[in-house]
């Protein structure tokens, strides 16, 4: 499954939605979200 990385409405929040658009997670830094998306891609985060 394929998931998207972009910012949170208008905060310094970053979201994690999957293919459909759901709301996957909010991460605080964009590094933590890199890193749950590599994770949940089944990849290792760089």
């Amino acid at each position: 499954m394929t998931y998207t990385i972009g910012k949170w409405k208008r905060t310094r929040f970053w979201a994690v939605r999957d293919v459909s658009g759901a709301l996957v997670c909010v991460c605080a830094y964009r590094t933590g979200a890199l890193a749950l998306k590599a994770r949940l891609e089944g990849r290792a985060a760089t």
